[in-house]
């Protein structure tokens, strides 16, 4: 969506960024894993967002739109139960063993989950 006074709305090809989420259940609770295209942003990388699922977002448009106001960051998003798990560290640069890289990060994912449970 259009965002005034802001240029990173739309991905340096022209398209207009999009939003992920994948929801799914772990130990019988439901989460949310949230995800901006930022593959056109050579310095600007945003975090995988896991999100407890207590709660309803009525417009992505409206969050998208919250992550392109503060830069293409999380922090003004209004989950209280959440936590941000950094991209591998060879994730944009294509060199990592696809394999250990997936698997490494698979195991933060599940320790957050964890967390998040015992929160």
């Amino acid at each position: 969506p259009r965002v005034p006074r802001c240029k990173l709305y739309r991905k340096t090809d022209g398209n207009f960024r999009t939003l992920l989420e994948a929801k799914f259940q772990y130990n019988n609770q439901s989460f949310s894993l949230l995800e901006v295209d930022t593959t056109d942003l050579e310095k600007k990388r945003l975090s995988t967002l896991i999100v407890k699922d207590t709660y309803k977002v009525e417009d992505f448009n409206e969050l998208l739109k919250d992550v392109v106001r503060t830069s293409i960051t999380w922090s003004k998003i209004p989950f209280t139960q959440k936590v941000n798990i950094n991209h591998p560290k060879d994730f944009y640069s294509g060199v990592a063993d696809l394999e250990i890289m997936i698997e490494s990060w698979s195991e933060r994912i599940l320790n957050s989950l964890n967390s998040l449970i015992n929160e």
